[in-house]
């Protein structure tokens, strides 16, 4: 299930957590524009009905675009009451990650909220910074330098002092080089 995305430089960037009723574990995984271009502009997976397969089927997009249609004013109402909306709800093809296996993938924490910054260096072109709230108040600290195929965990702080205090929202602020809680408390 995603919890949170970042977008930054073309790149998405997730969080994912296993259902709770499930053996628990967190991912973060990045995807770019050209692979979530590439999935939503190939076929849809249909079940034509329960005791069917679900099978590709190359049909219309045009009528999920987010621009006015010639023929009729398109508004909400022409989306809700478009038969196709749900018929179409699965693509084909997954959208790919960047890499071929998640960025960091953990069994102990539960992420929550993820933001990412892009910092220049003077021997590098560009060093990745994930910040990651967990569900039970930390944040976690990932860098990722060009040269290595993996984040590596380099800070840990515990935002809150009680269980009864949640971190409700993460922004950060490259203007202001900052990042920003709200929490149940402040």
């Amino acid at each position: 299930e995603i919890q949170s995305i970042h977008w930054i430089d073309n790149k998405l960037y997730a969080v994912f957590n296993t259902p709770s009723n499930s053996i628990h574990g967190s991912a973060i995984c990045s995807f770019t524009t050209d692979s979530i271009d590439a999935s939503f502009i190939g076929p849809f997976k249909v079940q034509k009905s329960t005791d069917r397969l679900w099978e590709p089927v190359n049909e219309r997009h045009d009528v999920f675009d987010c621009k006015a249609n010639d023929s009729a004013v398109f508004n909400e109402d022409t989306r809700r009451l478009n038969p196709l909306n749900s018929i179409y709800q699965l693509m084909d093809q997954p959208v790919q990650a960047s890499d071929t296996i998640p960025l960091v993938i953990s069994k102990q924490d539960h992420f929550k909220f993820i933001a990412v910054d892009l910092i220049r260096t003077q021997h590098h072109d560009v060093v990745e910074v994930i910040f990651v709230a967990t569900f039970d108040g930390k944040l976690l600290k990932y860098v990722r330098w060009p040269t290595l195929s993996e984040p590596c965990l380099v800070d840990e702080l515990h935002l809150t002092q009680s269980n009864d205090d949640r971190i409700l929202t993460m922004k950060l602020l490259k203007d202001t080089q900052s990042l920003y809680f709200g929490t149940d408390k402040q």
